[in-house]
């Protein structure tokens, strides 16, 4: 995706403008503009400056765009295979999914313990054999598909805020690497930092953009485990 999008600019047939993530939807970021330094796929940046001075506000190359496109391929799903999060091992580990003893009742009332794979529920904390979790989206479908979108650039470093989730604050320590990202990024307003503003702008008005919200909606970090009674009274999901 990226590597095509970064093909249309180098042909002339895209230009895209700086916009940022907001509370409300999106927004354009004033007084920027992006600037290419060479060929992307031997070496060059996209550049956010700022207008007049030229100032450099953030840069990204193609080799680090193209892992956070991987991060967001391997582990981002459709809505019809997003449930196969449950088999993560990564995803298993940050719920705190552990081999537990499990009671059982027989038709005559014995009762019998075996040692399974359980996970609490996310919302009222019951603990779930791992064959009864359903899986439930963190922003549910009904609402803005920016959230999602925010929610995963907060993860790997590209927003102004940064994660406080164990699972948003494991993904920047452990699976951001090398993506360009800003790891020390401090809790700021809700808003993308250059390194955002460039990787969502080029998806903005491509043809990948689409692909882009539904990843997110299904992706890793946005997916928890839940209880078959809780899942229902969380939204659309």
């Amino acid at each position: 995706m990226l590597d095509q999008i970064c093909v249309s600019i180098e042909a002339g047939t895209y230009a895209p403008s700086p916009l940022t993530i907001i509370k409300t939807g999106e927004s354009p970021v004033p007084n920027t503009h992006f600037h290419r330094t060479a060929v992307m796929n031997t070496g060059g940046h996209i550049q956010l400056r700022q207008n007049g001075v030229n100032h450099v506000l953030g840069q990204i190359n193609l080799a680090q765009m193209m892992i956070f496109e991987s991060f967001l391929l391997n582990y981002g799903a459709t809505a019809s295979t997003y449930r196969n999060v449950k088999n993560n091992p990564d995803w298993q580990g940050l719920y705190n999914y552990a081999t537990r003893p499990v009671s059982y009742c027989d038709k005559y009332g014995t009762v019998t313990t075996k040692n399974e794979s359980s996970v609490p529920c996310r919302e009222c904390g019951v603990l779930l054999h791992s064959k009864l979790v359903t899986i439930d989206h963190t922003n549910a479908r009904k609402g803005d598909p920016l959230d999602p979108v925010f929610k995963l650039f907060r993860a790997v470093g590209y927003s102004e805020q940064a994660p406080t989730g164990p699972k948003g604050t494991m993904v920047m320590q452990h699976m951001s690497t090398g993506m360009g990202g800003n790891n020390g990024a401090g809790n700021g307003h809700y808003s993308l930092n250059p390194i955002g503003v460039i990787v969502f702008s080029l998806f903005r008005n491509s043809a990948y953009y689409n692909n882009l919200l539904s990843l997110s909606m299904h992706h890793f970090v946005n997916l928890r485990p839940v209880c078959s009674h809780c899942n229902p009274s969380l939204g659309v999901h």
